[in-house]
């Protein structure tokens, strides 16, 4: 009885040990694998005690678990037990953290497939989102030099949420626009410098506070919350409570602490470092981060840095996509937290979108489909300058589509630039996309109000009619009623209104004042 008892207590200790031992072990055999090459892949970083001690103890047999997990998500999948999934999903990736193929699929898997099931729109976005965040959370935590789950990440953004193909992606817009207002407001581009400039890490920005840090620290304590507990609440809130507020500005570090948990919530919960915002914005132009386009354009490229070969070619074309969605409709016109969001051309992007396509085309080649999708784009580029009133912008990128040697069909492109635009609006107006015939109706609701200003009535009624053509006829080619939730336009009316409140917002007082005495004049 002794014995059992002695070899009892034996067997506690070494239990109690072993994970020290084994973290020691790992940590060695780390030193000789990289040292001998004995590996292809660097071993995980920051890994998480349970996945270490997994990771050694079931060797080769973790790919066996993970099959065996993998046959059981796809059971649960056709018995549309969903919920189970995630969890199933997240150990596969876990098992084998550094088969990155195995994450791409799973995600994708989530965003497409079990997705559609739903009926419900917030349904559908819960499981888009674990698709993002299987990969951008679990995958990308071991495997920051794999640009594949960059692009991976990418395309969802691009693909899933940007698109019209899914019949809840309006949905899936407004959600995110939702998601990330609370966070970055309308995140100007001095916003996202002032951001990337907040301390890093709780140390860092207590030190900030300097002669203020034991005030701070007595605010935490008559609010009776700790400093994470405080994070919590302002990511709960999108705010610090009005009480926190109040105190924080009397000590004048109300700034300092709003960009700090707001950089600290936008690099813990969706790894956008502001400081890489900041770049991206540098070196391409303003990008809305509530809108899709943005965040493809940023995992693009993050990926590029590292991608080679066909990798490297795929994220400049998300690159360059991106960038044209953004500049055909990335400018949010209005946006109050309701269930529409409402955009317009980005025209300050023109120019990053012609060089990102010219700097592919260097790199890569003229291939047809580079070629086209630069020609078709530096086409919508005269139209939405000219018809936003950048008549010398406009006329500048119609002289480039002539110089192009590449382009057979230059007579085409012979022509005044006013012809040329009533030309291809002609020939467009009947295979219009969702992009341009929003963009193309913006224009002309906006040279109508112009027009109101200057008091030509007769003109911005020409406009306004012009406007209403191009979008009845746009949407008579929707065929039913989930066409139009998919792919439609919202009530002229409000395309209207929003744009008047866009066009007020540019203009000085006095020529609002103009505005609302011939605006009655104008035909409503």
């Amino acid at each position: 009885m002794k014995m059992t008892k002695q070899y009892f207590c034996i067997l506690c200790i070494f239990m109690m040990i072993l994970p020290g031992l084994i973290s020691t072990i790992h940590s060695k055999m780390n030193v000789i694998r990289t040292q001998n090459k004995l590996t292809t892949v660097e071993p995980l970083e920051n890994a998480p005690p349970m996945m270490v001690v997994t990771t050694i103890m079931l060797g080769g047999f973790r790919g066996l678990l993970a099959d065996i997990l993998f046959l059981r998500l796809q059971n649960k999948k056709n018995s549309e037990n969903f919920f189970e999934m995630v969890q199933l999903s997240e150990w596969i990736v876990n098992l084998q953290p550094r088969f990155t193929g195995a994450a791409s699929f799973l995600a994708w898997n989530m965003a497409y497939n079990v997705s559609v099931v739903c009926k419900a729109p917030e349904d559908r976005w819960r499981w888009v989102n674990h698709g993002i965040k299987l990969l951008r959370d679990n995958a990308l935590t071991y495997n920051l030099s794999d640009p594949l789950l960059y692009w991976e990440l990418g395309w969802l953004y691009q693909h899933k949420i940007g698109q019209v193909l899914d019949d809840a992606n309006r949905y899936y817009k407004v959600a995110l626009a939702k998601e990330m207002h609370r966070i970055i407001g309308d995140g100007d581009e001095y916003f996202w410098n002032e951001l990337s400039l907040a301390p890093l890490s709780s140390d860092q920005f207590l030190l900030a506070l300097k002669n203020n840090r034991s005030a701070f620290e007595e605010i935490l304590f008559k609010e009776k919350l700790t400093l994470d507990q405080l994070a919590l609440h302002f990511r709960r809130d999108g705010k610090f409570s009005d009480s926190v507020s109040l105190k924080l500005r009397e000590l004048n570090i109300l700034k300092i602490s709003d960009n700090y948990f707001r950089a600290t919530w936008l690099r813990d919960e969706y790894r956008l470092d502001p400081a890489l915002v900041s770049a991206v914005l540098e070196k391409y132009g303003y990008l809305d981060f509530r809108l899709p386009e943005s965040h493809s354009l940023f995992w693009a490229h993050q990926g590029l840095k590292l991608a080679e070969n066909d990798l490297h070619i795929k994220c400049e074309r998300m690159i360059f996509q991106s960038l044209k969605t953004a500049f055909n409709s990335g400018k949010l016109l209005y946006f109050d937290g309701s269930n529409t969001v409402n955009t317009m051309p980005n025209v300050t992007l023109c120019d990053a979108v012609r060089n990102a396509y010219s700097d592919t085309m260097k790199r890569h080649g003229a291939g047809n489909y580079i070629l086209s999708g630069y020609e078709n784009f530096m086409i919508d580029a005269v139209i939405i300058l000219y018809t936003f009133g950048l008549k010398e912008k406009a006329e500048q990128y119609l002289e480039s589509l002539r110089d192009m040697p590449e382009i057979s069909e230059k007579s085409r492109f012979n022509k005044a630039l006013s012809a040329f635009v009533i030309d291809e609006l002609s020939k467009d107006i009947n295979n219009m996309s969702l992009e341009n015939a929003q963009s193309t109706i913006q224009a002309l609701i906006l040279k109508a109000y112009q027009s109101i200003c200057l008091h030509e009535i007769e003109r911005a009624n020409g406009f306004d009619m012009l406007a209403r053509k191009v979008y009845k006829n746009y949407m008579s080619k929707m065929a039913n009623e989930a066409d139009i939730n998919r792919r439609g336009l919202p009530e002229f009316q409000h395309l209207k209104v929003r744009m008047l409140q866009y066009f007020r917002s540019t203009i000085p007082e006095n020529i609002q004042q103009v505005l609302d005495r011939e605006i009655t004049k104008f035909n409503q």
